[in-house]
């Protein structure tokens, strides 16, 4: 899989992977999202990005961003409404 993000080009790479994992996600794809975010890590690593000192931290705000993203459009509807 190849996610291309033009919406907010340049912006750090976890907000959107909790996006993707707080939407359809990963299951569409028949992936677990713990697997989803293991592998957009293994990718990172692999093209040299040290996420040792971040990684867990990062993401579990990000999550958490999400969830309040997420669960204020359902209790309050979105802007299009």
């Amino acid at each position: 899989m190849i996610l291309l993000d033009w919406a907010y080009p340049g912006a750090p790479g976890l907000p959107r992977l909790a996006w993707y994992l707080a939407s359809t996600g990963p299951a569409a794809d028949g992936h677990t999202k713990e697997r989803a975010a293991d592998d957009l890590r293994a990718a990172l690593e692999h093209h040299g990005v040290d996420t040792a000192g971040w990684w867990e931290e990062q993401l579990a705000l990000c999550l958490l961003g999400a969830v309040v993203e997420f669960g204020w459009e359902k209790a309050l509807g979105d802007d299009e409404s």
